[in-house]
């Protein structure tokens, strides 16, 4: 029987002060899909062979997932991420990072692209994962977290 990671995409945390330091999620509170920003569209999460499938991945194996989003401000931000353990019902884990995944917590986001020949400017930003700067070392179920970070 192969482990399972299971990751979902369950919050992009874009929000109109500057971020000195990551988010901090309580332990026990439960996370749900949210996107705090009238800037940002076509948030994906998804396997990185497939835009159709769940966001599935076995641990220890060379699957990836993909995260895709389009920010609106046609300025390049400073985005980073961070991957947050949870229980069965989605609630926080009380796990310290070096429980469940080996490297580090938070991470820049730096691959990007600006549109060109559209009607609208917009920068679109994506991430893969897990990547150079982390690998999951515990099944179970993740939350994804992107914010600006200054």
């Amino acid at each position: 029987m192969k482990s399972i990671v299971k990751i979902t995409f369950c919050s992009i945390i874009l929000l109109n002060q500057v971020l000195f330091s990551q988010p901090e999620w309580e332990s026990g509170v439960v996370l749900t899909d949210s996107v705090h920003s009238l800037s940002i569209r076509t948030c994906m999460l998804t396997p990185f062979e497939s835009l159709i499938d769940f966001p599935l991945i076995n641990i220890n194996s060379s699957e990836r997932l993909l995260l895709q989003f389009d920010d609106f401000n046609f300025d390049s931000e400073d985005y980073m991420y961070s991957i947050t353990h949870c229980n069965s019902d989605w609630s926080v884990s009380d796990l310290h990072f070096t429980e469940y995944i080996n490297g580090f917590p938070e991470n820049y986001i730096q691959t990007f692209d600006f549109s060109f020949n559209t009607k609208v400017s917009y920068v679109h930003y994506e991430l893969v994962l897990p990547n150079s700067d982390f690998r999951f070392i515990k099944s179970g179920n993740y939350i994804l977290t992107v914010y600006k970070w200054r």
